[in-house]
This record gives structure tokens, sequence and C-alpha cells, in this order.
């Protein structure tokens, strides 16, 4: 008997336990490190992508301040204000962007303005009451600048249009209030649209269309085209109201005669003025402080500037009722009209303890009319509803952490020994690169200069060319005091004040010697305007406000408006 063949044993293997935790382990470090390189490959986009997107925004907001700028006109006057956020008291502080960032990390910040005025064609953003009635203008004054929220624990439901010089509102950096962190600024963009009632009187209105109350509602100097209006540019001016004030028959909204529009509260962007009245007012250059509604200019109490021996520094006024016709007086006086055109100017502009801003939101805080428990807005009261959207309407950045303009004459440093030789010599304030000292400019930042033009260093003088009437040309040496206040060599902007530069229409220092009186030399030379603008503002992302991002561009001026050096 054949004994069968059994079939091979086969001998089954698998992995040991000490395998299987090799391979295990193995398996998580590759997933771990897969997990890192991705997660590090989505932050750089992330990241890529928000620069892309704030690059992509600064470009919008250059174009458009190139846009106002090439619009930009010398039949006005321009104006920047140079400063570093303060508290209430005017002390220069150290702001955060956000909550969660560690007070380690506050520095100053800047929050200056830029003011001139433009030729184009403007209206007001507010909705027409009226589809017959429109206000417009081919003038407008634009404005750059910080608005400021007010605190909503005394925020009332209705708005007025004088606002109460924003006695609401915290100043930048002010803790608990909305201005406290950076990452909420609102950097605005503000046209006034110049709309003289005299040239903008509607016609009579088309057959069947009528108006939304019972007759005739003509333009006057506080209504234009049915909407709210102030009397002029210059803040004293519309304080004191027109010449007549109209009845209340004849206003859209029951208006206290008393109580006249201001763009301080963020809810006025008409101006019953024209470029022609404007000039006419700063050349006349009298004294600015007058009627009894505003308080007289107090050189102790306002920190003002008064030096002997000056001839251009800031002088005390004369007495009241009295002009002194000479360039210190006259030159003042001009400064004083141009910087009571900001649009929420102290009645003393000159007041270097305070510096008020025009209100805004960053959405109309009360739409509907109904917050605090309120009834909503009467329908036969539609302009309610155009106040709230104003307060947001110009809105220009927001999330904007600091706003700097400079300004130059294009002049390059000639000094080889200066660690700023071959650079454009720019003018503000010096900007400051450590938060801990701010006494005095110490700590300039070296990358970035701006230096206030106080013509000690003969490299910084400047000659303006001036044509004589004899075909020929000449140099004149430009007094920095005539554009500056208060004079850089007096004062500290660095100390909390604000420091401003001036660009006014015809040079009230010339002539200023005898040979500048006499032939060949013109009757009038213009204020010197400088060829270049600089202006660097810094963004942060909404969703990340710990992530801040700086940008600079400069822009030249128009040809028609920069002078020859």
């Amino acid at each position: 008997m054949s004994r069968r063949n059994s079939p091979p044993k086969v001998r089954l293997s698998g992995f040991t336990l000490i395998e299987v935790l090799i391979a295990v382990g193995a398996v998580s470090l590759i997933a771990i490190g897969l997990a890192k390189v991705f997660s590090s490959t989505g932050e750089t986009v992330r990241a890529g992508r928000r620069l892309s997107n704030l690059n992509e925004y600064a470009s919008l907001l250059e174009r458009q301040i190139r846009d106002d700028v090439a619009s930009m006109t010398r039949e006005g006057f321009m104006v920047m204000s140079h400063r570093v956020a303060t508290d209430n008291a005017g002390t220069p502080i150290d702001v955060l962007l956000a909550p969660d960032q560690g007070a380690a990390f506050g520095r100053p910040r800047r929050v200056d303005q830029l003011m001139f005025f433009a030729s184009g064609r403007f209206s007001t953003l507010r909705d027409p009451i009226h589809p017959a009635r429109t206000a417009s203008g081919t003038a407008a004054r634009v404005y750059y600048g910080h608005g400021l929220r007010n605190d909503p624990s005394g925020q009332v439901p209705l708005l007025d249009l004088h606002s109460a010089d924003n006695t609401n509102q915290s100043s930048f950096g002010a803790s608990g209030g909305p201005n406290e962190y950076a990452s909420d600024w609102i950097l605005l963009r503000q046209v006034t649209t110049l709309a003289d009632p005299l040239a903008t009187t509607q016609s009579p209105l088309p057959a069947g269309v009528t108006e939304p109350a019972t007759g005739e509602r003509p333009d006057n100097d506080i209504q234009v085209g049915l909407q709210p209006a102030a009397a002029s540019i210059f803040r004293n001016l519309s304080l004191l109201g027109p010449a007549i004030i109209p009845t209340d028959a004849e206003l859209v909204r029951d208006n206290d005669p008393n109580v006249l529009p201001q763009f301080s509260s963020g809810i006025i962007d008409l101006a019953t003025t024209d470029l022609n009245e404007i000039r006419q007012v700063v050349l006349d250059a009298q004294q600015y402080n007058t009627g009894a509604s505003i308080p007289p200019w107090n050189p102790a109490a306002d920190d003002s500037v008064d030096i002997a021996g000056n001839l251009y520094a800031f002088q005390q006024d004369p007495a009241p009722g009295t002009f002194t016709n000479t360039p210190a007086a006259v030159t003042c006086n001009m400064k004083r009209w141009m910087l009571g055109a900001l649009p929420a100017a102290w009645p003393n502009p000159f007041d270097l303890k305070t510096e008020r801003r025009m209100r805004c939101e960053l959405a109309p805080p009360n739409l509907l009319g109904v917050a605090a428990g309120g009834a909503p807005w009467p329908t036969d009261e539609p302009w309610h509803l155009s106040d709230q959207m104003m307060l947001a309407a110009s809105n220009f950045v927001p999330h904007c952490t600091e706003f700097i303009v400079e300004w130059s004459f294009g002049k390059v440093d000639p000094d080889v020994g200066d660690d700023r030789y071959g650079q454009v010599i720019w003018h503000g304030i010096e900007r400051v690169a450590e938060p801990v000292s701010m006494a005095g400019p110490a700590n300039p930042d070296p990358l970035v200069v701006a230096t206030p033009y106080d013509g000690m260093d003969v490299d910084e003088r400047y000659g303006q060319r001036i044509a004589l009437r004899n075909g020929q040309a000449t140099l004149r040496v430009i007094n920095p005091d005539l554009i500056h206040f208060p004079p850089p060599s007096t004062t500290n902007p660095l100390a909390g004040q604000p420091f401003y530069s001036c660009f006014g229409y015809l040079d009230p220092t010339f002539p200023g010697t005898a040979a500048e009186s006499a032939h060949p030399y013109p009757q009038t030379i213009p204020w010197a305007w400088p060829t270049l603008l600089r202006i660097t503002l810094s963004l942060v992302d909404p969703s990340e406000p710990l992530r801040e991002q700086t940008f600079q561009f400069i822009i030249e001026m128009p040809e028609a408006q920069r002078d020859r050096f």
C-alpha cells in the first residue's frame, strides 16, 4: 500500500507587536510632517492673500487721492495738520491696536489732516428729498483726516445739525471709549460741495410736481436744494449764521436759528459760498474772532506763541475793532482763517490743547429711529434717515491705524556729511522710533525722515523763483514762518501740540525790502506751494486686527499748482 503524499505545511506569519508599533509610529510622524507642511503652506497662502487684498485696497485708495490732488485748485488754499494722538488733556499717548495686544506694544500714532479745494462737478451725498431739487456745485473742499465716533453712553437718538461741538466724543486712545484702539479708527474723505444759493436757486417746478409740503422752499444761506447747509466754510462765520434768518416756513426742517448747521456734526456736506468769497475772506485778513458768541483769543490760556522780534511769529490779536496792517498781523490772520476752515475746528483754531474732529460712525447708529424704545422716524420727515446715513457716508478707510501727510519743495539734501545726503527733504514733524520719550525729537526714525522747515540749516533754505517785469527772474528765500504755525524753533510738536503747514494765495511778507518794492519787481508774488506730497497710511485686516501693514506713496502736485524753486 502506497503512502499518499501530504501537502506541504504553510507557515503563516505576521507583524509582531513591536513591528506594528514601529509602523504606526512611522506613519504618525509622516502624517505630522505632512500636516505641518500643509499648515505652513496654508498660512503662507492666507498671508499672501491678505497682503494681496491690502495691496489692492491701498492701490484703490492711492488712485482716489491722486485723482483728488489732480483736481486741486489754487483758487483755494491748502492746510495740513501734523500731530500725534493725544488724550483729552493733550498729552501724547501710546495707542494699542486691539484689546488683546500687550501694553508694551503700544506706540505713538500720527493722526494728520489734509484739506484743499478742488474744481469739478460735485453734489451732496444726501438722498434728495424731492427729485426736482438738487444741491450741486463746481467746486468743493476736500478733507482727509480721522473722524471720531461718539460715546454711545452719551449719544442721543435724534441727531442735530450742530452736534454740540461733539462733546460726546472721546479722544484717540481714550480708555473705555469707542476710539480707544487704533484698529477701530476711521479715515474720512469728506467732500463739501460749495453751492452758492444765488447761483443755484431752483427754477419753477415742472407741471404736476409739488413740494413735499405746502409752499415754495427757496434756497438760502442754510438750505440748498432742500438740504441743510453751513452758512460758510469758516467755522466762526457759520456760527454767526446768515445775515437774514429764514423763517421756519421756508425750511424743510424746523431749525432753531441759534443752532446753525456745522460740519462737526458729520451730517453736513454743503456750504453756501464760493471760491471767490473764500479768497476774499482770507486775503482781507481781518481779526479772526468776531462776534459775541465766540470767546476772545487768549494767548496764555491757549498755549499760543508770541515772540518779540520775530516778524512772522504768531502774535496777539490787535485790540477789538482795530486792524494792524503789518506783515506779522496779516500773516497770522491769514493762517488763522485758513485753519478755521477745518471741518471740526475749534472757535479758536489755534487752541493747541484740544483738537476736535468730525463725527463718524461705522454704521448708522439708529437707522430706523427705534433705538432706546423710540418711535420710528416720521414718514413726513425723511431727513432723519439721511442724517443717519451721512454719519458713515464719508468713511474712506475703516481700520486705518495711522495717517501721515508730509510735503516737499523737491530739494535733495546736498550735504555729503549728512546721514540724509541725497534724500529728498520732507517737512512735517519728526517721526518717532521709540514710544518711550515724547519730550522732544530725540528719537527720530532714521529710515523715514521728515523735518520741520526751520530755515536754520542753509541746506534746507529755498529760493522761490520770481519773474521780474523786465523779463528776467530772481530767487527769493522763503521764510519758514510764512508756512508753519507755530514756528518750529519755538515749539515742540511731539509734546502734543498740532503743527500746521499753510499754503495760501499771495505772500503777505512781500515786498519785504526797499529793493523788492521798486522796479522791476512785481507788485505781488504767490504764496510758495510744495511740489510733492507724501502720504503714509497704515491698515489692518478687520479679521486680524493685530496684523498691520503700512503703505506710502508720493504724489506730484499738478503743474499749474506748483511753484518753481
